[in-house]
């Protein structure tokens, strides 16, 4: 949820909005109740100018940081004392919250899979959009000739018995026989010399038929551009269930990356647009499956932005972080009362829920380095269906 700054002076800010009445009520009469003024919200404005400046004619960025909290939800707990006699004492306790919702203790990696994963999506964007893979090519070289020959040699073969009146060996020629193997093996060797062998390979004419149209020093000069990668991750973390007072921790991490660049060396440029400069992502296409790997951590994609940034001069950068996060504090329950003659009974859990959002912003220096970070959903269609395939023509 968004929380919105309620002032736009510089400095720290609290407003005491929020009342909550506690106390007890007794059966036979006597009562006490009282009610208290806590913090709703919370709010921290150190720079008072979070825009660009300009610079030859160049908006370049600062640094910049903003926190704002509130208290959405403060209902006290209720729970009642029952004595032998029957009498009764019901009590409303307040709960001990944080306005600034806390962190959990697994957040660091969240942290980490979302700056990797912006800056490794920032850096993939400065690549050539029609860059082939020279050295994967050369490394697939055999495999490709084999695709693209058997299919050939196939029809030649069928054409050249049929010409001679053999007709009962077209259909072995064309692979169609009964006996050759079961159909839903032949649909999955087809399904998968589809998925990696056709489309990489049209890809990869494409792409070169492009980058042969446009010149590979193309890029010898050119004005300064920009490109942005963001990338969030979610956490939702509760403390052990054993405790009375339940924990909730959820939240989202938002990072984004920035960079400003210009063309420098068009050689570097073109060796990094046909894979000659990268031998890590070489080396990492090559091992077998290592496309399942990617599919729940991209290694590929942060192997090839490590050369992203080849032949480009670095003009400015800033990486951000939103941390948009949630606190819920209730009873799960009570200990026994400590007088065995009588019984504590929870009548309402409570609540306290607050939330931030929390932004901060710094300048690069350089082009950063990438990271390594989780895929958001490894699991999508396309995917299970080339697991399938792939188990059906293991098994």
């Amino acid at each position: 949820m968004t929380v919105r700054p309620f002032g736009s002076a510089r400095g720290e800010h609290y407003r005491y909005n929020g009342k909550i009445t506690v106390g007890w009520q007794a059966s036979w009469g006597p009562s006490f109740s009282a009610t208290d003024t806590y913090a709703s919200d919370w709010y921290v404005k150190p720079d008072p100018n979070k825009g660009p400046y300009r610079d030859n004619g160049f908006l370049r960025p600062k640094g910049y940081f903003r926190v704002a909290a509130r208290c959405s939800v403060n209902n006290p707990r209720i729970h009642m004392d029952r004595y032998p006699d029957g009498a009764t004492v019901t009590y409303r306790t307040k709960l001990d919250g944080n306005l600034n919702p806390r962190t959990p203790p697994t957040l660091e990696g969240a942290v980490f899979s979302a700056v990797g994963g912006a800056r490794t999506k920032a850096l993939l964007k400065l690549k050539n959009g029609n860059s082939i893979q020279l050295a994967n090519d050369l490394i697939e070289a055999r495999k490709t000739i084999n695709m693209v020959a058997g299919p050939v040699i196939a029809v030649a073969s069928a054409y050249k018995a049929a010409k001679n009146g053999r007709w009962n060996d077209v259909p072995r020629h064309l692979g169609v026989t009964r006996l050759r193997q079961s159909p839903s093996r032949t649909t999955a060797d087809k399904w998968l010399e589809y998925q990696f062998g056709w489309l990489p390979l049209l890809g990869e004419i494409h792409n070169g038929t492009e980058m042969l149209r446009e010149g590979f020093l193309s890029s010898a000069s050119s004005p300064i551009a920009r490109v942005v990668g963001t990338h969030s991750e979610s956490y939702d973390w509760h403390n052990p269930s054993n405790q009375n007072e339940a924990l909730q921790l959820s939240g989202t991490i938002t990072a984004r990356c920035g960079l400003y660049y210009g063309a420098s060396d068009a050689l570097l440029r073109a060796l990094d647009d046909t894979g000659l400069l990268n031998p890590f992502a070489v080396a990492w296409e090559a091992v077998p499956f290592s496309f399942v790997v990617d599919w729940f951590v991209p290694v590929g994609n942060t192997l090839s932005a490590i050369t992203a940034s080849a032949g480009l001069r670095f003009v400015a950068g800033w990486e951000s972080e939103r941390h948009d996060k949630t606190e819920k504090v209730y009873m799960r329950k009570l200990d026994p009362h400590p007088n065995p003659e009588m019984t504590t009974t929870l009548i309402d859990p409570g609540l306290y829920q607050s939330e931030s959002s929390y932004m901060f912003r710094n300048v690069l220096s350089s082009f950063p380095l990438p990271g390594l970070y989780a895929a958001p959903k490894p699991f999508t269609t396309k995917r299970v269906t080339l697991a399938l395939a792939l188990l059906r023509q293991m098994f």
